[in-house]
């Protein structure tokens, strides 16, 4: 028995609060690297705005209605590395 199913209630905290925040911090900064230059010349800033909150509702309620925490923190781990990914190569 592993530590995530020892401590769901702590795993579920620690993925509905502090990693759903960086995660959205994180899309927000990848987001304008993934979308089309707009016509002003800068890339969509009010598109990543907007799912921002749509974004950061889904990742606190995930975690909370799920039975399988390994994989919401599978996903999420996954996510964060992505973003991290898509914002560094976009800045090299």
């Amino acid at each position: 028995m592993g530590f995530v199913e020892r401590h769901p209630i702590a795993i579920r905290w620690v993925l509905a609060g502090p990693l759903a925040f960086i995660l959205t911090v994180l899309s927000l900064a990848a987001l304008p690297h993934l979308l089309p230059v707009g016509s002003g010349g800068i890339n969509h800033l009010v598109y990543p705005t907007i799912f921002i909150p749509i974004t950061w509702s889904a990742l606190i309620v995930w975690p909370v209605m799920t039975e399988r925490l390994l994989r919401c923190l599978a996903i999420y781990i996954g996510l964060i590395g992505l973003s991290i990914a898509i914002v560094v190569f976009a800045l090299m």
